[in-house]
């Protein structure tokens, strides 16, 4: 639920509020550098995320194949998701300055 919350809805809000617009708006620039933080953060966030399954293990609260379990599923998203939504920012970010004002 927290991945949904902080990481795919504000992704999706962004996209959604520039689809069909002109690469010369300034609105392009400022969704690709808000795509290109977002997958920033979402990489502190996620990584941040290792100590915590170690952590709960460590006082029981996760068996250790849950936990194992977690950090592989972790360590793909981690490096999935932040790639794609910096690409599609950078590719924004790429219109924008490539595009010629009307």
């Amino acid at each position: 639920m927290l991945g949904i919350v902080l990481g795919v809805a504000p992704a999706f809000i962004i996209l959604g509020a520039v689809k069909g617009m002109q690469p010369w708006r300034i609105w392009t620039l400022i969704a690709g550098l808000a795509l290109v933080i977002h997958a920033t953060l979402m990489v502190g966030i996620m990584t941040d995320f290792v100590s915590l399954f170690e952590a709960l293990q460590v006082q029981g609260k996760l068996t250790g194949e849950i936990a194992s379990n977690a950090q592989k599923h972790l360590a793909l998203w981690t490096i999935m998701f932040p790639a794609i939504v910096g690409a599609i920012g950078a590719n924004y970010l790429t219109a924008w300055f490539q595009s010629n004002k009307p």
